[in-house]
């Protein structure tokens, strides 16, 4: 899976949480519930894809980390 936002171009599901949590710079549990998303399940959306405990983040959940990420530019761009 190839997910594309913006600046960020990867690979994995994985590395895009990754990215998108070093750019919001929160910890996990503080990004998991500004997307909504029970930080336990969070986890298993961010664990490597072999892992017998990963989970695909369905449209729903991505979209909801997506707009976390949205709303966090449009914070900066504004007090910039």
């Amino acid at each position: 899976m190839c997910i594309q936002f913006k600046t960020m171009n990867v690979e994995t599901q994985q590395e895009f949480l990754k990215a998108a949590k070093a750019e919001l710079d929160v910890t996990w549990d503080a990004f998991a519930e500004l997307a909504g998303i029970n930080p336990r399940t969070f986890k298993a959306y961010r664990m490597p894809s072999k892992s017998e405990q990963h989970r695909t983040m369905n449209k729903f959940v991505l979209e909801a980390v997506v707009k976390v990420i949205a709303q966090h530019k449009n914070k900066v761009k504004r007090s910039a």
